[in-house]
């Protein structure tokens, strides 16, 4: 009889830490637009590319080599424009929006509509 009470103090325990959790893993994410110099070559834009999407708080990251014109949707982290600067990315920023992940989650996902 008393592991039923033990059993059933824990389920209540862990229901109510499950619940002060947030629902999704972050609230907001930062989302920048920019212009740069800097890149020579596509496969440089690529490479660059490659390299930010292994920075853990870049969620998506997209450097057109034509247009010259970046987009990264991100995490908050110190010092990201000595981040690009170091993979060598001279950034314009043209617009920084802070955007609730739940909006990004639609964003991303109205595109896979046909």
């Amino acid at each position: 009889m008393e592991t039923k009470k033990t059993i059933s103090k824990k389920s209540a325990s862990q229901a109510l830490e499950n619940s002060n959790q947030p629902r999704a893993p972050f609230e907001e994410v930062k989302v920048l637009h920019f212009s740069f110099s800097g890149v020579k070559t596509k496969e440089d834009a690529a490479y660059i590319q490659y390299k930010l999407l292994l920075i853990p708080e870049v969620l998506q990251a997209h450097i057109d080599f034509n247009s010259k014109k970046g987009t990264i949707v991100r995490l908050p982290y110190a010092n990201f424009s000595t981040k690009l600067r170091e993979l060598g990315i001279e950034p314009k920023y043209k617009l920084v929006e802070w955007v609730p992940y739940s909006e990004m989650v639609k964003r991303n996902s109205s595109c896979l509509k046909k």
